[in-house]
Order: C-alpha cells, then structure tokens, then sequence
C-alpha cells in the first residue's frame, strides 16, 4: 500500500465515523424530541398568528434581518405544545433568513392562511439556487448549506411538526431560495377551549 493509499484510507476512515456519529446524534435528537411530546398530558390551544408574529419578530432581531409576516385572518386556533412549536417554526425562519443573507439578498417571508380544517404556513426566501436532489435529502442529518451545518434545526422542526401532526413540503424556487410549507390541523371549537386533550401516539 503506497503512501497517499495509507492517507486516502485515514481519511474515508475519519469521514465514516463523522458519519456514523452524526446519525447517533440525529436518532438521539428525534427519540428525545417524540419522548418530549408524548409525556405532555395536556397541550394548549392558542392562536397560531400570535406565535408567528412573535416568532418573527424575535428571528428578525437575533439575525439583524427584516423577514415579512402575512395573515389575513385571525385568530387561527391550534392545540400542542407552544413552546415546541415556537422552536419548531423559529429552527425554519432562522433557516430562510441565514440562506438568504448567505446570497446577498434579504427576501424572507412568512404566511399564514386557513383551507377547510388546517392552518397554512409557508415559509420561504431567495437564497441560493438548490438542486432536487438537495431539496429531497432535506431533513437528514449531514445535510445543510452552512459550512458549519449538520442539518439538526431542519431535523429538529420536523419532528416537532410530525408530533403535532403535521405535513411539511420543501420545494425549490426557479430563481433561487426555498419555500416551505407546513399544514397544521385547526380547532373546530376555538372560543370554547382553553386545553385540549393530546392525540399524539
């Protein structure tokens, strides 16, 4: 075996084991994220165009950025953990706003609407151009466009999302950037409750 075999083979060897680490991590970070929400005995109802107004405020002011928000209803009543469900949609916003600023530009926007039972929210910006074979691997540990990024706040929204049943699509933009949309299941009864019961499994 020559030299630069012995070098190329320390290196697959070092690759593998980041590998192998950062999916321990990533199973670590779901299984914990679900046991978290399936020990809430009861989960809150609150208006969904509360949070995100203060979701976008509070990323708009830790990134310097101005990201929009849109809502032409209110209120828009969930149930789940709000807590949760701030990280959750902060982990996306602060995604849209680092990937744009990443191409020079400032375009991020945040819209909320209602279709039938389910609340709409969608997330999008005009970072750089992505492929679809990026655009299919999102959410999987090692895959981020930071340099230092591994891909566990995508991770992390997501499951997140799963729990409170949730259906989140990623779609690339033709000019650039990413839009997300995420559908949330609304109260039927909004002004007669205050909790509701969990039905995560």
């Amino acid at each position: 075996m020559t030299h630069q075999s012995e070098i190329d083979s320390a290196k697959l060897r070092t690759i593998s084991s980041k590998i192998s680490d950062s999916v321990s991590k990533a199973a670590s970070i779901v299984e914990r994220v679900r046991s978290y929400a399936k020990s809430r005995a009861l989960a809150e109802a609150f208006d969904l165009v509360e949070l995100l107004k203060e979701v976008t405020t509070d990323v708009g002011a830790a990134l310097h950025a101005n990201p929009e928000f849109s809502c032409k209803q209110t209120p828009l009543m969930v149930c789940g953990d709000r807590v949760a469900l701030q990280i959750a949609f902060a982990n996306l916003l602060k995604n849209a706003c680092e990937a744009a600023h990443s191409s020079g530009k400032t375009f991020v926007q945040l819209r909320l609407s209602a279709e039938g039972d389910q609340s709409v929210i969608s997330v999008e910006n005009d970072g750089p151009l992505l492929s679809e074979d990026f655009i299919a691997k999102i959410g999987r540990p090692m895959q981020s466009e930071k340099l230092d990024g591994m891909g566990y706040g995508i991770l992390i929204a997501l499951t997140i999302l799963e729990t409170h049943q949730g259906a989140v699509r990623f779609s690339r933009r033709e000019k650039g950037g990413l839009l997300v949309v995420v559908r949330l299941p609304l109260l039927r009864q909004p002004s007669s409750l205050s909790f509701c019961a969990n039905t995560h499994d």
